[in-house]
C-alpha cells in the first residue's frame, strides 16, 4: 500500500502488540513510519489518514502512528519508541 504513494516512506514497521503476540480485540495497531525531510505537509497528512483508514477496516481495530523524518530519526534515537521498533 505504502509503496504506490506519492511521497512513500523510507521505512514503515508495524511494532507493538500486534507483533509481540499480546494484541486483544481493544489493541490499536501501531505503526512506525519515517518520511523524507522535505516531503509536503499536507501530501504526507493524506496519505496517513487513508491508511489508518484502511488498517482500520481491515482489521478493526484503531491504526495509530509514530511518525519521524530522517533528520527526527537521528534526534529521536534515543527516545523509548526506538527500542520497541
Amino acid at each position: 500500500l505504502c509503496a504506490a504513494w506519492p511521497e512513500p516512506p523510507q521505512y514503515a514497521a508495524v511494532f507493538g502488540s500486534a507483533v509481540m503476540g499480546s494484541m486483544t480485540a481493544d489493541s490499536d495497531i501501531d505503526l512506525f513510519l519515517v518520511r523524507r525531510d522535505k516531503v509536503p505537509e499536507a501530501s504526507w497528512e493524506g496519505q496517513l489518514g487513508e491508511l489508518t483508514e484502511q488498517v482500520s477496516r481491515w482489521t478493526g481495530n484503531d491504526a495509530r502512528t509514530v511518525e519521524y523524518t530522517i533528520a527526527g530519526l537521528r534526534a529521536g534515537r534515543d527516545e523509548p519508541v526506538m527500542r520497541d521498533v
